[in-house]
C-alpha cells in the first residue's frame, strides 16, 4: 500500500493490480497447491513486486520453488515483465544464515534479469527504528495497542513496523523509478 501511494504520486492514472498475500506458500512451498494462484496469470500487470522471507520455512531449493510459482502461476502467457525483489528484512547482523538466504533471494531476481531487481533491505542492527519492536505498530484487529513485550513475543519479532515497511516501500520505489527512468 505504501509502494502504491508512491508510484500513483508521480503516475496518478497508475493502478496496482493487487496485493496478493503468500505467506501460506512461504511456509510451505512444497506442500502448497500453486495452482491456487494461477488466476493471477489474468490480471493485467506490468511488474511483480515479490516480497517475502520472515515466513520462509525451508530454503534449500526455495529459489527453485519461487521461480516456478512466479513462471508457472503467476507469470505464464507474460513476457518481459520485470520482477523486483528484495532481501529478508532483518534486524539481525548479514550472518551466514542471513547471508546464504539473501543469496537465494537475488538467484530468484538475477533469474528475471531485471535491471535494478534485487533491493537490499536487511538492516542488519537489532536496536533501530526499522525493527517491528521499537518502531510503532498498527493497533490489534481489536483496536488495542500491542505491548512490547508482546511483539517480543509474537511472529511480528524481526518483522518490520511501520518505519520499516516505509523503509522497504522506498527501497522498491527507487529500483522501480530507476527501471522505468522516472
Amino acid at each position: 500500500h505504501r509502494l502504491n501511494s508512491k508510484i500513483s504520486n508521480i503516475v496518478p492514472s497508475t493502478s496496482i493490480a493487487s496485493i496478493i498475500n503468500i505467506v501460506p506458500w512461504e511456509g510451505n512451498t512444497h506442500g502448497f497447491d500453486k495452482t491456487q494462484l494461477d488466476y493471477i496469470q489474468d490480471i493485467d500487470f506490468d511488474c511483480v513486486v515479490f516480497r517475502v522471507g520472515e515466513n520462509v520455512n525451508e530454503w534449500d531449493d526455495f529459489d527453485t520453488q519461487a521461480i516456478d510459482l512466479l513462471d508457472n502461476h503467476i507469470l505464464a502467457g507474460k513476457n518481459n515483465i520485470p520482477v523486483f525483489v528484495s532481501s529478508m528484512f532483518s534486524v539481525e547482523a548479514p550472518t551466514n544464515s542471513i547471508s546464504s538466504k539473501n543469496e537465494v533471494l537475488k538467484n530468484i531476481a538475477n533469474h528475471y534479469h531485471t535491471p535494478f531487481s534485487y533491493i537490499g533491505v536487511n538492516t542488519g542492527t537489532p536496536n533501530n527504528i526499522y525493527n517491528a519492536v521499537l518502531s510503532p505498530l498498527p493497533p490489534k484487529p481489536d483496536g488495542t495497542p500491542w505491548d512490547k513485550s508482546e511483539v517480543l513475543q509474537s511472529v511480528l519479532y524481526g518483522h518490520p513496523g511501520n518505519i520499516g515497511h516505509e523503509y522497504i516501500a522506498e527501497e522498491y520505489f527507487n529500483s522501480i523509478k530507476l527501471y522505468y527512468r522516472y
